[in-house]
């Protein structure tokens, strides 16, 4: 029997055609934005989470998907917002 087709091949390495990498910089970005958020009674914890999350989030946005990098950036600033007003309320009910 002969191969009519040398040269093809039906199972081609390599990735599939709609298959685009996930950025891990920028998901964890928007992760920890919405954990510096949700945990926003903990100024400690809002604070850090969002120092990261805006870190990771500007590191991230060189990628293909830069959108959700900008989300994580956006969450993480909100979340730095209300962990500083959270420390700010803090801080008054001290003196």
């Amino acid at each position: 029997m002969s191969n009519r087709y040398p040269y093809y091949n039906p199972y081609r390495p390599g990735k599939p055609r709609g298959y685009r990498q996930l950025n891990g910089h920028a998901l964890a970005s928007m992760i920890l934005g919405i954990c510096s958020i949700l945990f926003w009674w903990t100024w400690l914890l809002s604070i850090a989470c969002g120092v990261i999350g805006l870190l990771l989030g500007f590191k991230g946005i060189d990628s293909q998907r830069p959108g959700l990098a900008r989300v994580g950036i956006f969450t993480s600033i909100i979340g730095l917002g209300i962990g500083a007003i959270s420390l700010l309320f803090k801080v008054i009910s001290w003196l």
